[in-house]
């Protein structure tokens, strides 16, 4: 892979004919799309990266160029890069949701309401006012 920046195209003949190959919403996938593009040899191009970046324009607003011979090869490569990100995400959230899951489970399972907080306070109590009063009562039976 050269060391160019990504925005730039090498060699601008009248001859090139360069198609769009993928729409972008983050600068970083288009980025990443990019290299994998220029790792397999393939010259590509970004339109309105920059633009996106700082001002987002909605969906689909970074264009990625190629040669219109390498559409085919790039699009082949952009579905397996599109579907391993698919797959990773969705494995990804899959196990973060089931550890969610379980842990929520056992945090309700073990949870008690809070009325039965309440309950035992109000039973002490009147344990302690029925001892207090017996207590009283002795000492009243006392005198």
């Amino acid at each position: 892979m050269s060391d160019q920046i990504l925005d730039y195209w090498e060699g601008q003949d009248d001859d090139v004919h360069l198609v769009i190959a993928q729409y972008f919403d983050q600068e970083s996938e288009a980025h990443l799309a990019i290299a994998r593009l220029r790792e397999a040899g393939i010259q590509a191009a970004l339109n309105h990266s920059l633009i996106a970046s700082t001002l987002p324009l909605g969906s689909g607003s970074i264009r990625l160029y190629v040669l219109e011979q390498d559409l085919a090869a790039a699009c082949r490569i952009l579905a397996v890069m599109e579907q391993k990100m698919e797959l990773e995400s969705e494995r990804f959230f899959q196990d973060a949701d089931e550890d969610d899951i379980r842990f929520l489970s056992d945090l309700r399972r073990n949870k008690r309401k809070p009325a039965f907080y309440w309950v035992i306070l109000v039973i002490i109590l009147l344990i302690f006012l029925f001892l207090r009063m017996l207590y009283s009562f002795s000492q009243y039976m006392a005198v």
